[in-house]
C-alpha cells in the first residue's frame, strides 16, 4: 500500500496535501479521514464553484489534487471519506473544539428541491474551508474562533435546527442581491457575503445567528482570531488575500482593509 503522502510527493501535492491535513486536524489519523475532503471536493456542485474561483492559485490545487485522488483506486481504496452518523455530533463528541472543519464537512447537506438553495449551501461550507485553509496558509493558524463558530452553526440534522436554514436561506438572498448577479470570483463573494452577514446581523435577535452571522462578517473581511494550544499566545490579524493589489472592497467601509 502506497502511503498517500508519498504519492502526494510523487505528484507534486505535498503541500497542498499537509495544509489539508494541519487544517482539519489530521496528523495523528491521515487513513481514517483524508477522504472525506476529497469526495466533498468532487461533489458535481463543488466542482462547478471551484471552477467559478479558478484565479484562486488554491482552488485550482485542491481541483487538481481532488482529481488525482479519484483517479487512484489504490490511494480511494486505503484513505476513504468517513462515514457520517446519524448525529454528526455525537459522532465528533468531546472533539468539536478541534475537528469542527472536519465534522462540517462529514455532515450530509440537508437536501432540498430547490436546486439553488442547495448549491449555495455547499457553497457556504466550500467557503469556510477555503478561508481556513488560507489561514493555514498565509499564518499556519490552524484553529481559529471565527471559523469554528461558523462549522459549528453549520452542523445541522435534517428536521432539526430548520430556523439555522432560515438564516443561511436569507443571507443567500442577501448575498445574491449584493452581486446582481455577476459571476463572483472568491473575493468578491467574500465581499458580498460578508457584507451582507453584517446587515442581517444587525436585525437578528437570537444569538446564536447574531454570533454566527458576525463570524461570517468577520472571516470575510479578512480577520483571523487565532485559537492556540496552551502556553502559546492567541493573536488576532488580517489575512492578505491573493491578488488583490490596491484595490478596495465594492461592499465595505472597513477600518482594516483586505486589500
Amino acid at each position: 500500500m502506497q502511503a498517500i503522502e508519498s504519492w502526494a510527493r510523487d505528484l507534486g501535492f505535498s503541500e497542498e496535501l499537509e495544509l489539508i491535513c494541519r487544517t482539519l486536524r489530521l496528523q495523528s489519523y491521515k487513513s481514517i479521514a483524508v477522504g472525506t475532503i476529497f469526495q466533498e471536493l468532487n461533489q458535481t456542485d463543488s466542482k462547478e464553484i471551484l471552477s467559478e474561483w479558478t484565479e484562486h492559485g488554491l482552488c485550482q490545487r485542491l481541483t487538481q489534487l481532488s482529481r488525482a485522488y479519484h483517479q487512484s483506486e489504490g490511494i480511494q481504496n486505503s484513505y476513504p471519506a468517513l462515514l457520517p452518523h446519524a448525529n454528526v455530533k455525537n459522532q465528533f463528541q468531546g472533539q468539536l473544539e478541534e475537528l469542527y472543519l472536519l465534522a462540517m464537512i462529514t455532515n450530509p447537506l440537508t437536501f432540498v428541491q430547490d436546486q439553488k438553495k442547495q448549491f449555495w449551501r455547499r457553497k457556504l461550507r466550500l467557503w469556510v474551508f477555503i478561508q481556513a485553509l488560507l489561514r493555514g496558509q498565509q499564518f499556519h493558524s490552524y484553529l481559529d474562533k471565527n471559523l469554528r463558530i461558523v462549522a459549528r452553526y453549520l452542523l445541522i440534522r435534517p428536521s432539526y435546527d430548520i430556523n439555522r436554514w432560515d438564516v443561511i436561506d436569507q443571507l443567500q438572498q442577501a448575498t445574491h442581491a449584493k452581486l446582481q448577479g455577476i459571476q463572483s470570483d472568491f473575493d468578491l463573494f467574500s465581499d458580498a457575503l460578508g457584507h451582507a452577514a453584517q446587515q442581517l446581523e444587525a436585525y437578528t435577535p437570537e444569538r446564536s445567528e447574531g454570533s454566527f452571522l458576525r463570524a461570517i462578517a468577520r472571516i470575510a473581511t479578512g480577520e483571523v482570531d487565532s485559537i492556540r494550544k496552551s502556553g502559546e499566545p492567541e493573536f488576532t490579524s488580517y489575512i492578505s488575500l491573493p491578488h488583490a493589489k490596491d484595490c478596495r472592497s465594492r461592499f465595505y467601509k472597513r477600518t482594516h482593509s483586505i486589500c
